[in-house]
């Protein structure tokens, strides 16, 4: 990491003299990156334009008699001169200095009058709830709950100023982006005003920011009203923060952002030196999701903040009132498939290793000429329901490309890129961006194409659709992506958000964000009795349609997978957590781990759990209570050698990689991560229609229009349709798999049997029965039949003009027991049925 104080210092001696009144800089956009701004967004350009007005500074151009610079051209101009006036009095060397440390500490004066941007009534609700809690009497540590787009920074800003910082107390806000640290400065420079901030001293709130990517924790002042910053970097100065902050302030109020990760070593070590240093302690986390379920991750969760939340407002509540629009989410397969055949080793490392895509492998993607055709055409086919799309493209190329493409096919499209100078050369100033972002506003484009410019800040009501065309590993990015088009209709939004998601087979290489993740988090506070069940299906859905293209791909051996019954091919549950992710600004992001469990490997996780953390102390060699990378590649061999190599049968396979994941968030929270059971796994057992096609001995044309019927359901809707992402392809090669493995079982392969009792087989229509006990209870039907009827014998000749029916109904609470079964002519038995 750049020494960013030296170089400052470094700046100062090359721009300021106090010999000349003017000095030219060679290198400005070296300057820019050493000072941590990796992009001049508009917001640092106004921020630069301010300090120079301050510090009695102004860009000229060269060999000009003050012509001022405009800075849109500061990235494509180094060669400008820095000029300032002869009053100035202090030392040069400080305000070169000065100039970046009022990035990291503005100060924002009280505006008078009223804040132009008003609460909405649940926002209003929120401000009851956090008074009534925080009396100040007794510390406390409490929840406050708002689902993604539901203006969680706003609500929780606009309160502490009006009750903390208006009470002229103290306040630390952590969170583990630096974005997100950018968004709290900004949403408090909004607020600024009196009758907010009535009763606050010196009439200014002093704000400073502390992160790798801000200003160092020794900086920090006792006088600092909101310090606002990274965890990571708070927790390696924990004795600065307390000998020049906490020690002078008796009463200070911490604020977690994404408090559902709360739980890790850094925020509970943050937490106690707080907690044992301040007379007077509360602690307020914000958050979208803090516990998938009503009981499973309170556990958690509860060692840190008080079990009964603040305040919480769900989803579906925050759409019914057309504050939120309603997500729906499209996945759609690009059939791109990408294999380790794909990368070379060095490419398949920083691929796993990195969050976020490499160059190399972005070009890989973009080169696939066919994902870009289907992203065109899907959206060109589905145009009237997805309307103002904003879609997020790789990079600067791929962007280039889709605008091109769209414009081919009649679409009214544009793209926005950073910068001045495109990777290819393509040129594109602040004007050109500026004015297809007010077109997309104005409603004179169809689609408007962008990189990252547009996941945060930029104000897009009429967006109805975003296209996400990019994978990425970070929930932050997914979130502000998603975001884009969550505005409701009573907040200048849409009524429905249309979330596309393109998703390539990366078999097992890399997992990627699922924006449906985002949502299933909030099912614990979502009052659809369907949500968790959706989600369920979703999840393991998309489990499945990778294994159904590892049975079609010809090069892949799938035998063993293939021959497994179908339901062995369904999970009975998952492990799922979020996993920190350190990127290489110290910053922490986080990825969605899921990790499903089979019938085959539930013993095996069980008594892993019963044993990981005796496991665990032995391979902490030096007794440091962190795992290096050596002992946890021994901790994973002794895992797989003890517990997963000696299952019998162990297909699906379990990944290394899972494993990998889950040692990690042991490591971090010392706790086996949250199981979840698929409830509802027996429903989707494809092998009962696979049975009915055999038992009923339909012909071709009869069992292709049984499949189709079963497909589409009575009403148009199915389980399957949902349970198989609306892909009627991998439906019916499921169920031709399932038709062969009963019909040809292999003589390589011992499948484990699958035990039914006879409370269940009862509880089952006959034709859902097993092949084996199908035909016996066939047989003792016929043969009852027979034995009390004589004159009426059915010959095995004859059996196929007949269906074996169920004397009480069985939708009716009737049993498949033999004194409940009697064969019916088929004819009168449509008849029944129709009737």
């Amino acid at each position: 990491m750049i020494n960013i104080e030296y170089k400052i210092q470094q700046l100062s001696k090359e721009v300021f003299s106090t010999q000349t009144k003017q000095k030219r800089i060679r290198k400005f956009d070296k300057y820019l990156k050493d000072w941590g701004i990796s992009r001049l967004t508009s917001a640092k350009r106004d921020e630069i334009e301010r300090l120079l007005i301050i510090n009695n500074l102004e860009f000229i151009k060269p060999y000009t008699e003050d012509e001022k610079v405009d800075l849109s051209e500061i990235d494509k101009n180094s060669n400008i001169v820095l000029k300032y006036r002869e009053n100035i009095e202090q030392n040069l060397d400080e305000i070169g200095k000065g100039l970046i440390d009022n990035f990291n500490r503005p100060i924002f004066r009280i505006a008078q009058g009223e804040c132009p941007k008003k609460p909405y009534p649940f926002q209003e609700e929120a401000y009851r709830n956090l008074n009534k809690y925080f009396n100040w009497k007794e510390n406390k540590k409490g929840l406050l709950v708002l689902p993604t787009g539901a203006g969680k920074t706003f609500t929780s800003v606009s309160w502490i100023l009006r009750n903390i910082i208006n009470e002229n107390k103290k306040v630390i806000w952590v969170a583990h982006r630096h974005e997100l640290l950018e968004q709290v400065k900004n949403e408090i420079g909004k607020l600024c005003y009196s009758n907010i901030l009535p009763n606050k001293k010196q009439n200014k709130v002093l704000v400073h920011l502390v992160s790798g990517s801000h200003d160092r924790v020794n900086k920090i002042n006792r006088t600092d009203d909101i310090i606002i910053a990274s965890v990571q970097t708070l927790n390696r100065n924990l004795e600065r923060l307390k000998k020049q902050f906490l020690k002078h302030n008796e009463e200070v109020f911490l604020v977690i952002d994404e408090a559902h990760h709360a739980t890790a070593r850094t925020y509970k070590s943050l937490i106690n030196i707080i907690e044992e240093n301040c007379n007077k302690f509360n602690v307020i986390g914000l958050t979208a999701t803090p516990f998938r379920t009503a009981d499973k991750e309170k556990s958690l969760l509860a060692k840190v903040f008080d079990p009964q939340t603040i305040f919480k407002k769900d989803l579906r509540e925050l759409i019914i009132n057309k504050i939120l629009a309603d997500p729906k989410f499209i996945p759609i397969e690009t059939n791109q498939r990408f294999t380790k055949k794909d990368f070379s080793e060095k490419e398949i490392e920083l691929l796993q290793s990195n969050f976020d895509l490499p160059e190399k492998i972005k070009k890989k993607i973009i080169e696939r000429t066919d994902r870009n055709r289907l992203i065109v055409n899907h959206y060109v086919e589905n145009k009237d329901k997805y309307k103002q799309t904003l879609v997020f493209a790789l990079d600067q190329n791929h962007a280039m490309q889709l605008d091109a493409l769209f414009k081919q096919r009649g679409v009214k499209s544009e793209f926005v890129i950073s910068g001045t100078q495109s990777t290819i050369g393509i040129s594109r100033d602040k004007e050109a961006n500026k004015k297809a972002i007010n077109d997309f506003r104005e409603n004179k484009l169809d689609t408007l194409i962008n990189v990252n410019i547009l996941t945060e800040g930029t104000d897009l009501p009429n967006t109805q659709t975003v296209f996400l065309t990019r994978p990425t590993k970070s929930k932050t990015l997914m979130t502000q992506m998603v975001g884009r088009a969550l505005r409701g209709e009573k907040a200048g939004g849409t009524e429905d958000a249309y979330i596309v998601s393109f998703i390539d087979n990366w078999s097992e290489l890399v997992a990627w964000q699922s924006p449906e993740e985002l949502f299933n988090d909030g099912i614990g506070v979502d009052p659809r009795p369907s949500s968790s069940i959706k989600y369920e299906t979703q999840l393991i859905s998309i489990e499945l349609i990778q294994q159904f293209s590892h049975l079609a791909d010809s090069f892949v051996d799938t035998t063993k997978l293939q021959n497994l019954p179908a339901i062995m091919r369904i999970p009975v549950g998952w492990y799922s957590f979020d996993l920190e992710y350190r990127l290489e600004n110290e910053d922490i992001d986080y990825k969605s781990c899921k990790i499903l469990v089979y019938q085959q490997h539930l013993e095996a996780f069980e008594e892993l759990s019963k044993n990981i953390e005796k496991l665990y102390k032995r391979y902490d060699y030096d007794n440091n209570n962190i795992l290096d990378q050596e002992e946890k590649l021994d901790f994973l061999n002794e895992i797989i050698r003890k517990y997963f190599d000696i299952i019998e049968y162990p297909e699906p396979k379990i990944q290394e990689n899972d494993l990998l994941n889950l040692i990690d968030y042991y490591d971090i929270h010392r706790t086996m991560p949250n199981y979840f059971r698929f409830e509802d796994r027996n429903k989707y057992d494809i092998s009962k229609l696979a049975n009915e096609i055999i038992n009923r001995e339909f012909s071709r044309i009869e069992e292709a229009d049984f499949i189709k019927k079963s497909w589409n359901g009575e009403t148009g809707k199915s389980i399957w349709k949902e349970f198989y992402n609306n892909n009627f392809n991998y439906f019916r090669n499921e169920i031709n798999f399932e038709i062969g493995r009963i019909l040809y079982p292999s003589t390589d392969v011992e499948i484990p049997e699958i035990e039914y009792g006879q409370n269940m087989l009862e509880d089952m229509p006959l034709y859902e029965w097993p092949p084996k006990e199908y035909r016996q209870m066939l047989e003792a039907v016929y043969e009852k039949w027979n034995k009390e009827n004589p004159k009426k014998r059915i010959e095995k000749k004859d059996r196929f003009k007949y269906d074996i029916d169920h004397k009480k109904a069985f939708n009716n609470e009737g049993k498949t027991r033999l004194e409940n079964l009697e064969p019916l002519l088929r004819g009168d038995n449509k008849k029944k049925s129709d009737k």
